[in-house]
């Protein structure tokens, strides 16, 4: 991209920030359905939802993000681990074995719920 795409690019967001009013266009995604590999495309559940939203929103999503990260990282509780950078979910599994593990030291039981969202978007 070159100096002048990028100055207007700047301003065009600053106005975005400035005037708190999100582009109407931004509002919408163009879904398309993909098929799922391997299986028959003439069945409509076999085919996957995909959003596709504008890039000046996804590139503005990003810059903010950016900025936004080390402040968020300080404030959101650490047992927050999905989509955050140097977290996953693999840790949520390490610290609730852990927990399990020192009530079953204690002698405590413990009570625990999972929710599968396996498919969860296949299906809203």
């Amino acid at each position: 991209m070159g100096p002048r795409a990028k100055n207007w690019l700047t301003s065009f967001f600053n106005r975005i920030v400035q005037e708190k009013k999100i582009p109407r266009a931004w509002h919408q995604a163009q879904i398309i359905a993909v098929p799922k590999p391997g299986k028959d495309h003439s069945i409509v559940a076999n085919y996957r939802p995909i959003s596709l939203l504008s890039v000046c929103f996804k590139v503005m999503e990003r810059l903010i993000m950016h900025r936004i990260s080390p402040t968020l990282d300080d404030t959101i509780v650490v047992e927050q681990a999905g989509f955050r950078h140097g977290r996953s979910t693999f840790d949520q599994v390490l610290a609730l074995t852990t927990f399990i593990e020192n009530g079953f030291q204690r002698k405590q039981k413990t009570g625990v719920i999972f929710l599968d969202l396996t498919a969860a978007y296949d299906t809203v």
